[in-house]
């Protein structure tokens, strides 16, 4: 019998005709690669949905339900689909850990208003105006304000006056709240005569949840881009740990982390290469700077995942500078970072973002955190995201080309000699199979240089296992236009 049937069994006499569908040859093209979004971030008593209990969200009021009015999750959602709102979205809540602490500041008001004008208060980058009358006092402008606070839920905080001051308490305990930012009159708006606002800022929030449980919680489930509100080195560490595994040949389910962190410019640098003796060199995380914005680290995580998953599964390998990052508020001009200041952040392994013409926050480069080797050497292989994604990809592309044309073959050496139609495998068929899909794979952008490719190719059967045969794919990967370097030679 020269055809391999499926399901017409040899051994049928009944007389007729029986036809078969074999639908292994259907498609011809790439496969598209849904991503996944995972956002870990902390829930409020006031949230609805259980702790650790993942679930698909795809609007800003479930968010305000299930985990709370201001939780990290709620405003780290609320920002990711002002961003996308095409990508699936899986949230992972989670409680605050018993033994953290809440951080609190204090906005401290004197005097009494003598020209009325609106105040312009931002708390992690979010508005609020509060009308004043002339003769106000400073206890009556700190109660407005604490009342207009509380008034405006999806803030990361409550308020509550006291002769004159405005003591703030975050809504989820640990050191994230401690990045918060604080300002009055970011657009130069004016304020009150007569009243003077002295700000103390968020600080001694202390003890974050452990990440490990969300992993716990979300089993083998396949996420790709995860987006979370921590840089301490005890998450950083296991989030490393369970990407690396993750990317991994048994397991497969590979994704990449993006987080960001407020501070200075020396800090960030600090931290990025791990000269603080606590660790670094993070291979799957994007840390994010967050120098001088009024928008808090955890929201421009969440806004840059949504970038990276949206662009991302159009095409892995188009680099994603210039993305806008909507309602990211820039920092002050004068806090804005230098062209000398972004190049070292990025050599330190920080990514970066950077202001247009038009105040807009934009993605300057997405980079990981990798930088050294096991032994120290440096290496740039895991530099950019696009990589990770890239390689992504491929290995996804590559094994659904396998397992959809050849799911139930017998394998033979190249030598065997059978009749066309037999469900075989052999590794010569397994070395053009290889070809043809860097072939597409190459029109479609993702990588180059085909004489390569075939130099370098193998296809083999094991030696130990008659019933395996082994690849070694060497795709040269597309890069990304990051630099363009010009000399003008001139002669007068």
């Amino acid at each position: 019998m020269a055809i391999s049937f499926n399901e017409m069994p040899a051994a049928w006499r009944v007389p007729g005709m029986f036809t078969e569908f074999d639908n292994s040859q259907a498609m011809q093209g790439l496969t598209q690669q849904e991503y996944l979004v995972l956002i870990a971030a902390q829930k409020t008593a006031a949230g609805t949905h259980p702790a650790l209990s993942p679930i698909i969200v795809s609007s800003e009021a479930q968010a305000k339900t299930w985990f709370g009015a201001g939780s990290q999750a709620h405003r780290m959602v609320e920002r990711f689909l002002a961003n996308n709102t095409v990508t699936r979205l899986l949230v992972c809540p989670l409680d605050d850990d018993p033994a953290g602490v809440a951080a609190t500041a204090a906005i401290a008001v004197t005097g009494t208003v003598s020209v009325a004008a609106p105040v312009n208060l931002f708390i992690a980058g979010r508005s609020l105006r509060v009308g004043t009358s002339a003769g106000q006092t400073a206890a009556q402008v700190a109660a407005a304000l604490a009342d207009a606070i509380n008034a405006e839920e999806i803030l990361c905080c409550t308020a509550k006056a006291s002769e004159g001051t405005v003591t703030l308490t975050a809504k989820n305990k640990g050191d994230v709240a401690n990045q918060y930012d604080i300002r009055f009159d970011y657009y130069s708006e004016g304020l009150p005569q007569g009243v003077a606002f002295e700000i103390t800022p968020f600080e001694n929030g202390a003890g974050n949840p452990d990440i490990g449980d969300v992993f716990a919680a979300v089993g083998d489930r396949w996420f790709h881009v995860l987006a979370v509100p921590y840089t301490d080195r005890a998450n950083l560490r296991a989030i490393e740990t369970e990407l690396l595994d993750r990317w991994g040949p048994l397991r497969q389910i590979d994704g990449v982390c993006i987080t960001a962190r407020a501070g200075s410019f020396a800090e960030l640098t600090t931290f990025g290469l791990g000269e603080d003796g606590t660790g670094g060199n993070y291979s799957r995380i994007s840390i994010m700077e967050c120098v001088g914005a009024p928008t808090p680290p955890c929201e421009r995580a969440a806004a840059v995942a949504a970038n990276v998953a949206y662009y991302g599964s159009i095409d892995p390998a188009r680099p994603f500078q210039t993305l806008r990052l909507v309602d990211d508020l820039a920092p002050a001009e004068a806090d804005r970072l230098t062209a000398q200041e972004q190049n070292l952040l990025l050599y330190s392994g920080i990514a970066t973002t950077y202001t247009d013409a038009g105040g807009n926050v934009c993605i300057q480069r997405v980079i990981s955190n990798y930088r050294l080797t096991a032994n120290g050497a440096s290496d740039v292989s895991y530099l950019d995201l696009n990589t990770h994604l890239t390689l992504s990809y491929l290995r996804y592309d590559w094994n659904n080309r396998i397992k959809r044309k050849y799911p139930r073959h017998k394998l033979a050496g190249d030598e065997a000699r059978f009749a066309p139609g037999q469900a075989v495998m052999t590794p010569a068929i397994g070395k053009s199979e290889a070809v043809a899909a860097f072939v597409q794979w190459e029109q479609a952008g993702l990588v180059e240089n085909i004489k390569l490719f075939k130099q370098y190719l193998i296809c083999e059967r094991d030696e130990s296992d008659v019933n395996r045969i082994n690849w070694r794919l060497p795709p040269d990967l597309m890069n990304q236009f990051i630099v363009g370097a010009t000399q003008i030679q001139f002669r007068l």
